[in-house]
């Protein structure tokens, strides 16, 4: 009721606290005259967390053995060179869900499913699994029809959270 007529996540499902992409999916913005064409578009994935490394990369800072263990480089996804980025990225609401280039994890449970006021979805046993090439909106579940990616996205998400559990 409060938000009216505003739409402030535009196509994506959801908001702040949700696994779905409109609870993490923030816009970037790069300039740099020289490096970086103006204008440019880019799908590369990156999370906010490979910023410590690649700032330091790029101003040439030395980084001390075992610091940044979570970041990755991703200069060259910011520079345009790189159109893939990160293989996956974890997102953090309450739990984990995992995105794999197009794809999208969300283990079974519940999720914030919109912005206030505050309504929760129910991911189904199984989980849901949704290509964001084709539904920006996470508004169709393809799990059952795309078993194989989901049991891989699945089964990467549990060797994902071991690594780190120990």
């Amino acid at each position: 009721e409060k938000l009216g007529a505003h739409d402030p996540n535009g196509p994506l499902r959801a908001g702040k606290y949700s696994k779905f992409e409109g609870g993490t999916r923030v816009p970037f913005i790069v300039k740099w005259p020289g490096k970086v064409k103006p204008g440019g578009t880019s799908a590369a994935l990156l999370g906010q967390v490979d910023l410590a490394k690649t700032l330091c990369q790029m101003a040439g800072a030395e980084i001390p053995d075992g610091a940044f263990v979570d970041s990755r480089d991703s200069g060259n996804s910011l520079l345009g060179k790189d159109v893939v980025g990160r293989p996956h990225l974890l997102h953090e609401a309450g739990g984990l869900a995992l995105r794999q280039g197009q794809w999208k994890f969300i283990p079974a449970g519940g999720t914030r499913d919109r912005l206030g006021p505050w309504a929760n979805a129910k991911i189904p046993a199984g989980g849901g699994l949704y290509d964001l090439s084709r539904d920006l909106g996470e508004r169709s579940n393809v799990a059952a029809k795309n078993t194989e990616k989901l049991a891989e996205m699945k089964a990467l998400l549990q060797k994902l959270r071991s690594s780190h559990d120990g």
